[in-house]
């Protein structure tokens, strides 16, 4: 059995050694700047707009807290990269568990943007109103049918990964999950503490800290992929006289 203390310093390890290579650390500063500076234009403005020192409001097209603005557009391609370099990184080691990663790493994306899961939900909700009680809706039932179907298809590819795991495919999972933990934190939890306190520090603080969590998902899997696509040494080759 995996032991987690070890497991968390050598992922940690080995991703600090892949930050050394020039093109990871020039993708991660892009990342955490595009993230950074649309955190620091929302709340900037949104302070100055407050003090009346600025007349109109963030355009909602700027504006992180707002659906289908160019953060969020920004928060999408920073995921779906994710899942390619991932898928990228699999083509070359073959790990299951990098390609189970890539697989729910552009769900989330392509979901996020199209919204899948309420197409779904509108599309067969009428066929399954026969099943509704209460205030669950058909629709409501769908989309939870695409959540299940989805959460089958990729926990079994998970598993069947994780039976066949290699060495780089525990150490990418252990990253790769603690920062979807972090990421359902802001998410989740202080999305609950905006929701009762109504204030727009703390929904900064939400929509801010899932911003810096997708670009240092999408920093790590660059590394993981610059990582897999060196050139491995031959085998045998450190025993040449």
């Amino acid at each position: 059995m995996m032991t987690v203390g070890p497991s968390i310093g050598a992922a940690v390890s080995h991703w600090r050694d892949m930050v050394r290579d020039a093109p990871t650390r020039t993708y991660t500063v892009i990342a955490f700047l595009l993230a950074g500076g649309f955190i620091t234009l929302a709340f900037g403005w949104h302070t100055l707009h407050y003090f009346d020192a600025i007349e109109t409001p963030l355009p909602d097209t700027l504006n992180i807290w707002h659906d289908a603005s160019v953060p969020e557009l920004v928060e999408a391609l920073l995921v779906m990269a994710a899942g390619v370099f991932l898928l990228v990184a699999w083509s070359r080691r073959r790990d299951l568990l990098l390609l189970a990663w890539s697989g729910l790493l552009v769900f989330i994306a392509v979901d996020n943007r199209f919204r899948l899961h309420e197409g779904f939900g509108w599309a067969f909700g009428n066929a399954m109103d026969g099943l509704a009680f209460g205030p669950v809706r058909g629709r409501h039932l769908a989309e939870l049918t695409f959540w299940a179907v989805a959460a089958l298809v990729l926990g079994i590819l998970f598993v069947v990964a994780w039976r066949r795991r290699t060495a780089l495919g525990t150490r990418v999972s252990v990253v790769v999950f603690l920062l979807l933990c972090a990421l359902g934190f802001f998410a989740v939890v202080v999305d609950l503490v905006h929701v009762v306190t109504r204030s727009n520090l703390v929904g900064f603080i939400e929509d801010g800290g899932e911003f810096l969590c997708l670009a240092a998902i999408s920093a790590y899997c660059f590394a993981v992929m610059r990582d897999c696509l060196r050139p491995q040494p031959a085998a045998g080759a450190q025993l040449s006289a």
